[in-house]
């Protein structure tokens, strides 16, 4: 590859990322429904025809934002988490079950922590019906191998009676997944119902994920008191 086209290349990415970023901006702020092109145009500092080369169309950027966002959640995890992803059925004990579920849910709690733009394009998405989520990902789309390697942690961990055989080991990956996102997007409702303390995602993110943690350590497990 030439310095030229190198180049070239480095302007795409730097491109493609400004957009992206402003995109998820107003996705956030106005829900795809609501969300405009020339907003998104202007807050990027390129124009629609651009965007449009880029992407497509509307729904072509809002899937872009949508695979970006699922891959910082699935795949940019770091090394600890990574090495679970290599371990073999006979492995798996109940610490490393322990292990496994307080990473994962300290990697879901600290990546919406940091990109509060995705709780709040969820909102949005569970107001709107999902409609153009389902537009976006399809069912052709292979689910992420992090997730389906933490189902299938949890399934012989449930066989082999680590966790109580009586829980459905796809609710424990469903809530690893939907409770920061539910969590974080109902703080201000918590400030009203619940006074009394500060409800500020700074201030309390260490303490809710060890709270979650905790919580499906102690009601998974057949023996939570050991």
């Amino acid at each position: 590859m030439t310095k030229q086209q190198k180049h070239r290349e480095r302007n795409a990415d730097q491109t493609s990322k400004a957009i992206l970023d402003a995109a998820e901006e107003v996705f956030a702020q106005s829900g795809y429904s609501g969300a405009r092109i020339d907003v998104i145009a202007e807050r990027s500092g390129y124009n629609k025809s651009l965007i449009f080369h880029y992407f497509t169309d509307k729904l072509g950027l809002y899937r872009a934002v949508i695979y970006r966002m699922r891959d910082s959640m699935i795949y940019d995890i770091d090394d600890s988490l990574k090495r679970f992803l290599t371990i073999e059925d006979d492995q798996i004990t109940r610490d490393i079950v322990v292990e496994v579920l307080k990473k994962a849910m300290k990697h879901a709690f600290g990546i919406l922590h940091n990109n509060m733009g995705n709780c709040r394009m969820m909102a949005w998405e569970a107001a709107e019906g999902w409609g153009a989520f389902r537009q976006a990902i399809t069912n052709e789309d292979p689910a992420p191998f992090a997730l389906l390697k933490l189902r299938s942690i949890l399934k012989v961990a449930s066989d082999k009676q680590i966790i109580r055989p009586d829980i459905d080991v796809d609710f424990i990956v469903a809530s690893i997944i939907a409770f920061p996102t539910a969590f974080f997007n109902s703080l201000p409702r918590f400030s009203y119902l619940i006074p009394g303390r500060t409800w500020d995602a700074a201030t309390i993110a260490d303490e809710i994920d060890d709270f979650f943690v905790n919580l499906l350590i102690n009601g998974i497990f057949v023996d939570p008191d050991q």
